[in-house]
């Protein structure tokens, strides 16, 4: 919860105060209490939220929280809610923290550590907030949930059903109660094949009751030999059914299907000892605090912290739109351009029109491209006008891709070109790694195979100084990756291109 929203203090009160951090009331009031004071209201007590800057918390535990807790509400927009969530039980150390409180017997809350986890995969899509809106829910309607069974049950009994046994197996398994008989089904009945209630009415049953039920008999004995069929196929190495002397006059589960019990062998229980095997007892702990701050000293000199690079990323942090500006078709000729409304929508399909050019999906002519480009808008069903002023224009996508395509420095190299291309690597920096991954718009390699160019496609309409500087260090980046000489950055509104240039420094990865 408090990963989902940054405002629920109630939330985050709950989780210092609660048995993961273990926090006193005192020592909460001590951090509030020292908190800094906004300017022109001292007298107002400061509140300790998720964003509190950590430098301003005075207990090393809660600061450390705090600052593991921040960390991973950054991803949260970025990430899916399994993926957070398994990250923020191991940055809290919740596993080795239920080891060893439950000293041996950890296995089961274990397990509901996990449960929980499955349960946020459906909401991949839907997002964080979502999945604890619902576990919420959950709780408030005090809606019962099965616990996570333990991976070692190899040493256990589990007596459980045979309907919550499916997909489940286990080195040995005895059915059990075999003998119990059925109770014939009473009462209403509906026939599924047209959703009609039949019922006993004033002692009077309807012409078509028993034609019902016998219907509705035969696909329980279907049921509950399939059922049978899930019993006996759940062990792995010893299926073991007990053999009746007699079978009883009611009909039961055992009379259900036949499994041959005469021609099988016998269990020989003098193969297994009568008494269970002591457990030897656990080795003492001889290590002393010298030894282990010399073993830790010795991890931590090992460890390797992983940085990611995504170079992309802040693009799809932009405005869905912008305001219309007027741009110049080019330093050196002013001319006065129709005024042009940019958007994350506009660079999409500006995006996609040049890719699906480049791999031949779509014609490069012009009444074909504005088509094609007012297809994609209907797509992201956004409104289109013949005013790129007030609307995404098509026509003027059309142009813009189409202007693109022809600068020379892109027609250069446009029959190499390879669009949209994955790349990742990692490079060594002391005890830093750095991985980078991301999507170059295009690439182009030589005849070796061997990739010398990287061309990143822009929408901007009147980008400034700070977001060309941004791109080019984008592209450097993409460059560094795939071991590229060349860059070019290509205003496509504007008909420009950039030329980027390796980046100076330590070798590349």
């Amino acid at each position: 919860r408090v990963l989902a929203d940054a405002r629920d203090t109630l939330a985050l009160g709950a989780l210092l105060r609660g048995p993961l951090v273990g926090m006193t009331e005192e020592r909460l009031l001590d951090v509030v209490q020292a908190l800094p004071r906004p300017e022109g209201a001292e007298d107002r007590i400061p509140r300790l939220t998720l964003w509190t800057p950590a430098d301003h918390i005075i207990d090393s535990i809660c600061r450390h929280v705090i600052e593991t807790l921040q960390g991973l509400a950054r991803r949260a927009r970025r990430t899916t809610p399994y993926a957070l969530l398994a990250d923020a039980v191991a940055a809290l150390h919740v596993r080795p923290l239920l080891e060893q409180r439950h000293r041996g017997e950890a296995e089961r809350a274990l397990a509901n550590v996990d449960l929980y986890l499955e349960q946020a995969h459906p909401y991949s899509v839907r997002g964080l907030r979502a999945f604890a809106r619902h576990m919420r829910q959950m709780w408030e309607d005090d809606e019962r949930q099965a616990e996570g069974r333990p991976d070692a049950e190899a040493e256990a009994v589990q007596v459980i059903t045979m309907h919550s046994a499916k997909g489940l197996e286990w080195p040995v398994v005895i059915p059990i109660n075999t003998m119990t008989a059925f109770v014939k089904r009473r009462g209403p009945l509906i026939r599924r094949n047209d959703d009609t209630l039949h019922m006993r009415l004033g002692g009077i049953l309807p012409a078509a009751y028993t034609e019902v039920e016998a219907f509705e008999d035969t696909e329980e004995e279907r049921q509950q030999v399939r059922l049978w069929y899930v019993g006996v196929t759940r062990a792995r190495d010893l299926l073991v059914v007990p053999r009746l002397s007699q079978l009883p006059k009611q009909a039961c589960w055992m009379s259900r299907i036949d499994l041959g019990l005469a021609e099988l062998p016998a269990v020989e229980l003098d193969r297994w000892a009568e008494t269970m095997p002591a457990r030897e007892a656990e080795p003492a702990n001889t290590q002393d605090r010298e030894t282990f701050a010399r073993e830790a000293a010795a991890i931590k000199a090992m460890h390797r912290s992983v940085t990611w690079r995504q170079p992309s990323l802040h693009e799809g942090e932009a405005s869905a739109e912008v305001e219309p500006v007027i741009v110049a078709a080019s330093e050196e000729e002013e001319r006065a351009v129709p005024q042009i409304r940019g958007g994350t929508a506009r660079g999409l399909v500006l995006h996609k029109l040049i890719e699906e050019i480049l791999t031949g999906e779509a014609d490069d002519a012009d009444v074909a491209m504005t088509e094609r480009a007012s297809d994609l808008l209907g797509q992201l069903g956004v409104e289109m006008s013949e005013d790129p002023a007030t609307g995404y224009s098509p026509a003027e996508i059309a142009t813009s891709v189409a202007r693109a395509l022809a600068l020379p420095e892109v027609a250069a190299v446009r029959p190499r070109l390879l669009p949209e291309l994955p790349v990742a690597a990692t490079i060594l920096q002391g005890d830093q790694e750095v991985a980078t991954s991301g999507i170059a718009d295009a690439v182009a390699a030589d005849d070796t195979g061997r990739i010398d160019t990287v061309i990143d496609w822009k929408s901007d309409v009147d980008p400034t100084s700070a977001q060309r500087a941004l791109y080019r260090e984008q592209v450097r980046d993409y460059m560094a990756v795939v071991g590229a000489r060349h860059g070019l950055i290509v205003y496509a509104t504007e008909g420009s291109v950039d030329p980027v240039a390796q980046r100076t420094g330590p070798a590349g990865p």
